[in-house]
C-alpha cells in the first residue's frame, strides 16, 4: 500500500472493490478506508434522495462497494493480502501498481496501470481545463 496513505496502526480494515473500467472487462481494486466506505454508501443514499440516480443504480453500486467488496487488514508493516477472488478478477499476478488517489488507492495490473497512464496523458490537458483550482 502507499506508504503516504497507509494508516500507521496495524490492524486497519480497507475495503478493497473490484471497479470495472468499461467494455473491455478489464478491473482494478479501488481502497478504501471503513470511514470513506461510509462516506460512499451515503453519497449513494443522497443521491437516490435527490433522484440523481435511480433505484437500479444505486442497487448495481451498494452491491459493487457492499457485496463485491472485501475487508482485509493491514500487517504490521502496512501489507495488505488481496484475496484470490479480487486478485482474479484483476488479473493481479507478480507485477501490480499501487496508485495513491487521495483518500483512496488503487491497486492495478502492471500492464494494464501502463496502458491507464497513456490514457490518463491524453485526458490531462481537457482534465485541467474543465478543473479549476
Amino acid at each position: 500500500m502507499p506508504s503516504n496513505w497507509r494508516p500507521e496502526e496495524a490492524g486497519q480494515e480497507i475495503l478493497l472493490v473490484p471497479v470495472p473500467l468499461g467494455v473491455d472487462g478489464e478491473v482494478y481494486l479501488m481502497g478504501l478506508t471503513p470511514a470513506e466506505s461510509d462516506k460512499v454508501g451515503e453519497s449513494i443514499d443522497r443521491q437516490l434522495d435527490r433522484g440523481e440516480i435511480s433505484p437500479q443504480y444505486a442497487n448495481s453500486l451498494r452491491r459493487l462497494f457492499f457485496g463485491k467488496g472485501q475487508l482485509v487488514k493491514l500487517d504490521s508493516v502496512g501489507r495488505i493480502c488481496v484475496p484470490d477472488k479480487l486478485a482474479q478478477a484483476a488479473n493481479l499476478d507478480r507485477e501490480v501498481s499501487a496508485v495513491g488517489t487521495g483518500k483512496r488507492f488503487e491497486i492495478w495490473a502492471r500492464d494494464r496501470r501502463n496502458r491507464q497512464e497513456v490514457e490518463d496523458q491524453e485526458k490531462e490537458i481537457e482534465a485541467i481545463n474543465q478543473f479549476r483550482l
